[in-house]
């Protein structure tokens, strides 16, 4: 099946890939850190909380499909409760690339956290869905090219394709996306 794809999208679709384009770059590596979140008891009552909308459906709800896109909704508040909570920790093991540490790309679907860690490191960049798309364009050469720029903080709706940030030396995801997709 993708062999067919590939073949009508052939004459319409340029296919590259990162060995032939930036045949330099390193193979990726994956590590995963577990952190402690700083808003643990947040946490647990905004979880309790939906727990016990779940069990209780009793809402005046119409139809089903309004009580998913609640559920969504309160478990998009519980994720970003959590991604908050990452800031501290994923800032602490973040080390300066003035210091040695190489730039970072940081994603996170939720504004607020990146927010923090932009207030934290006044050496990063805020990339998010509501930039013009020529400070979209600014910000990804000042990262590529400014050795005093350390982080680029991105929005896994803005920032997760069509640029090229091959300056980073680490990816962090604060939290993980809901589309298995945005994580490669």
């Amino acid at each position: 099946a993708n062999e067919a794809l590939h073949r009508l999208l052939k004459p319409v679709m340029l296919r590259r890939m990162k060995a032939d384009v930036y045949p330099d770059l390193p193979p990726k590596t994956y590590t995963s850190l577990s952190v402690p979140i700083t808003t643990a008891g947040e946490y647990v009552e905004a979880r309790k909380h939906f727990l016990d909308w779940l069990q209780s459906g009793q809402e005046q709800i119409i139809t089903a499909g309004q009580r998913t896109a609640q559920a969504l909704v309160k478990m998009g508040a519980l994720r970003e409760i959590a991604a908050r909570g990452k800031v501290k920790p994923v800032g602490d093991w973040l080390k300066p690339c003035i210091d040695g540490g190489g730039k970072v790309i940081i994603f996170s679907a939720h504004k607020g956290p990146l927010e923090m860690l932009g207030k934290r490191f006044p050496e990063s960049l805020l990339y998010t869905g509501e930039l013009s798309k020529a400070d979209r364009q600014e910000m990804v050469d000042s990262f590529q090219t400014d050795p005093g720029v350390c982080y680029f903080l991105g929005s896994y709706g803005a920032a997760a394709v069509g640029i090229t940030l091959t300056k980073a030396t680490r990816v962090v995801l604060l939290d993980l996306p809901w589309t298995p997709a945005d994580k490669q």
